[in-house]
């Protein structure tokens, strides 16, 4: 990317005890979160079990289809997709990219203390990305501690213990 993202979208999984599975999109516009754009999706083929990879397809799926159907709730497409988890996560979100013949970045975010390698993008563009999406998620982290009912919480909590981009 040579340019900073105007619109990012951030998507995490959660379930209770691989039930009950939800997913969550976070939207930031120009660094700021922009809570009304916030969706919750409730994860239909987790019925058959916990299925991480099933279940992001599935809410990516729901999400482009809406936006190629013309709802203006899911307007526009993001400048980026962040997607909470690694390689095998930023795979599924270009294959439903690609199914629609759309051509957007995606990034996995991972926890870890290794240096992780990001072949298509430079290393210094990638970590001040990196390190302004991390603050801008603190910040947003910090403000929903009080309150677990939103769709982010676990998504911006996780993020500000320190994510890394990855990307395929």
């Amino acid at each position: 990317m040579a340019a900073l993202p105007l619109r990012l979208e951030a998507y995490d999984i959660s379930n209770f005890a691989g039930q009950d599975t939800v997913g969550s999109m976070i939207v930031f516009v120009e660094g700021q979160p922009k809570k009304g754009d916030y969706r919750k999706f409730k994860i239909a083929c987790a019925a058959n079990g916990q299925d991480d990879y099933a279940s992001m397809r599935e809410m990516l799926t729901r999400r482009v289809q809406r936006y190629v159907d013309g709802d203006e709730k899911f307007a526009p497409l993001p400048n980026a997709f962040m997607i909470d988890g690694g390689l095998g996560h930023v795979h599924v979100c270009k294959e439903v990219l690609d199914s629609f013949g759309l051509s957007v970045p995606c990034f996995g975010m991972v926890r870890t203390t290794a240096t992780v390698p990001v072949p298509s993008l430079h290393r210094t563009a990638v970590s001040s990305a990196s390190r302004r999406l991390r603050r801008c998620l603190r910040s947003s982290a910090a403000c929903r501690r009080r309150s677990t009912g939103s769709p982010s919480s676990i998504t911006a909590s996780w993020a500000a213990k320190g994510a890394r981009l990855h990307t395929g």
